[in-house]
C-alpha cells in the first residue's frame, strides 16, 4: 500500500459542492485516471481517502489537502499527470507528495486554517477596524448551536 498527499484548489464553480459530493468527485477522478485506489475491507468497501477538513459550503479553497491510499506505488508526478486532465472544471491539483503509511491522521496535523473574507459594497474602513479590534478584545464569543453554547473566541488566532 502507498499513501499520497494531494494539495488542490477549488474555485467559484465548486463553492456550493458539499463535502460528500467532493469526496465522490475525487473518487471518480481517481478511477478515471486509472490509479489503483485502495478500498477498505468489509461488507461495504469505501475508498481509502481522508480530507484534512471540510471546507464550509460557499467557500473556495486555495490549499485543500487530501490523503489517498493506492494499492501499488505510483510516482507523485505520474499521479499528477494522470489526474490533471480528468479533474472537473473548478478543481485543480497543486501538489502531490508521498506520505509515510504510519504518519498521523491528516485531520490531527492541521493546526489552523486561513480564511480571506471579501466584503462587497461600501464599508467604512475605520468602522471595520474597530469591529475587528472589539472582536479580538472580547473574552468570549458565545454561539448557540443545536441546543449547546460554544465559545468561538479560542478558535480565532488573529484577524487583519
Amino acid at each position: 500500500m502507498y499513501r499520497l498527499r494531494l494539495t488542490f484548489a477549488r474555485d467559484e464553480r465548486l463553492k456550493f459542492i458539499g463535502q460528500l459530493d467532493m469526496a465522490r468527485t475525487w473518487e471518480r477522478a481517481i478511477r478515471r485516471a486509472g490509479l489503483p485506489l485502495a478500498y477498505s475491507h468489509g461488507f461495504n468497501p469505501r475508498p481509502r481517502m481522508q480530507f484534512a477538513s471540510a471546507l464550509p459550503l460557499g467557500c473556495t479553497g486555495e490549499a485543500e489537502v487530501l490523503d489517498l491510499w493506492l494499492e501499488t506505488a505510483v510516482l507523485p508526478d505520474q499521479v499528477a499527470r494522470a489526474l490533471t486532465p480528468v479533474l472537473p472544471a473548478g478543481l485543480s491539483l497543486r501538489r502531490v507528495e508521498p506520505v509515510p503509511l504510519k504518519a498521523p491522521a491528516l485531520p490531527t496535523q492541521i493546526v489552523a486554517s486561513v480564511y480571506r473574507v471579501t466584503v462587497e459594497g461600501p464599508m467604512d474602513e475605520a468602522q471595520a477596524r474597530r469591529r475587528v479590534a472589539d472582536l479580538l478584545a472580547a473574552d468570549r464569543i458565545p454561539r448557540r448551536r443545536r441546543g449547546k453554547t460554544y465559545d468561538l473566541r479560542p478558535l480565532i488566532e488573529s484577524l487583519e
